[in-house]
């Protein structure tokens, strides 16, 4: 039986393994030794799967190796367990006669050699596409007292559990999403709602701290104030509840010393991703330096689309972000105005939605 002197310390170690999966191995190691077993298991499986062991620091390779490969799919005993709920905290004896398993082959085979005769389980995780076990393993069998104190610990070792896999979904999504965008050509940062880059691929790192693009206090910024405002206007677009229509938007930022500008596309993430807050993924900015310098003439989108005076100057004004709203503002005019223009932009350049019309704005 586990003393309550001893109770707080195989706490700590249980919730330490929650920020770090590897600490796992101690937590089964301190289990170990505060049962009297010789042998503690955590067994991780998928959907339709029998348990295989994952972290049994306290079993031979040889044998563990044995089990992986043959005996898992044998034991009488694993089709039980995998059929309780999560929570549930029992010995072998509970769920097998013990005439029935002292004749399998496992039994004779695979446990006797190693003195495991007696087992102890304890049920973290019971969902579809995932189950998760802590089996204890001693000579002696497990009495009233032991199933007490495991009951004790399977609440705190179920929520450790659970906030370790959570962090290594977090992880892997993470690092998948960095593997995806660093194929990319395109440069792509994904911030926060505050500008903050969370991640940054590979074609976008060379612009920053070239003349480009920068990190002002630890936030995505042009190299001048008016684009740096702008900018961060997008991105706080997009971190509502709620995202609208024309949130986002795509501006072109100066380049230093007159080198071009830096076209930057803000769309809404729209991730799944669950991050840790409070660093939430709120946009996507994309990134693309083109060798123009200023936007093009009024009189040249007119000539070129056969646009009016005041279309031609609504849809450079779109091309400052902030979508209709704020291009409207800009002119001067009244938001159904600028609709009713922006509705004879698109039918004589053929563009229907406003990313396209900046899109072909920049590129005229």
């Amino acid at each position: 039986m586990i003393s309550e002197r001893h109770l707080p310390a195989l706490l700590g170690v249980i919730y330490e393994a929650a920020s770090d999966f590897s600490g796992w191995e101690r937590v089964l190691r301190a289990l170990a030794a505060a049962f009297d077993g010789n042998g503690c298991v955590l067994g991780i499986s998928g959907a339709g799967r029998q348990f295989s062991a994952y972290v049994a620091p306290l079993t031979e390779p040889a044998f563990l190796t044995a089990y992986n490969a043959y005996y898992h799919r044998i034991s009488p005993l694993m089709p039980r367990i995998k059929a309780l709920p999560a929570g549930s905290v029992v010995t072998d004896r509970m769920v097998l006669a013990r005439s029935d398993f002292v004749k399998s082959e496992i039994y004779n085979d695979w446990i006797l050699p190693q003195g495991l005769c007696n087992k102890l389980y304890s049920v973290l995780l019971a969902e579809k596409d995932q189950r998760v076990m802590i089996g204890l393993h001693r000579t002696h069998e497990f009495d009233e007292r032991d199933l007490a104190a495991c009951r004790l610990l399977t609440p705190h070792l179920q929520r450790a559990m659970q906030i370790s896999l959570r962090l290594r979904r977090l992880e892997s999504d993470r690092t998948s999403l960095a593997e995806t965008l660093d194929r990319l050509e395109e440069g792509v940062v994904l911030t926060d709602a505050d500008a903050r880059p969370l991640l940054i691929n590979k074609a976008a790192q060379p612009m920053f701290g070239n003349g480009m693009v920068r990190l002002a206090e630890g936030r995505v910024a042009g190299t001048r104030p008016s684009d740096t405002a702008r900018l961060h206007g997008l991105i706080a677009s997009c971190g509502g509840k709620e995202i609208a229509g024309d949130a986002g938007g795509r501006i072109s930022l100066a380049c230093q010393g007159g080198a071009g500008t830096v076209i930057a596309t803000v769309v809404p993430a729209r991730t799944e991703l669950c991050w840790l807050l409070p660093y939430q993924p709120v946009a996507m900015i994309f990134l693309r330096l083109s060798k123009q310098k200023t936007l093009p003439a009024a009189g040249a989108l007119q000539a070129l689309y056969q646009l009016t005076p005041a279309e031609a100057s609504l849809a450079l004004a779109l091309c400052d972000g902030g979508g209709i709203s704020a291009a409207a503002g800009r002119e001067g005019i009244r938001r159904s105005t600028a609709r009713t223009h922006l509705a004879h932009i698109f039918e004589k350049t053929g563009v229907r939605r406003q990313a396209e019309l900046v899109r072909l704005v920049l590129q005229s």
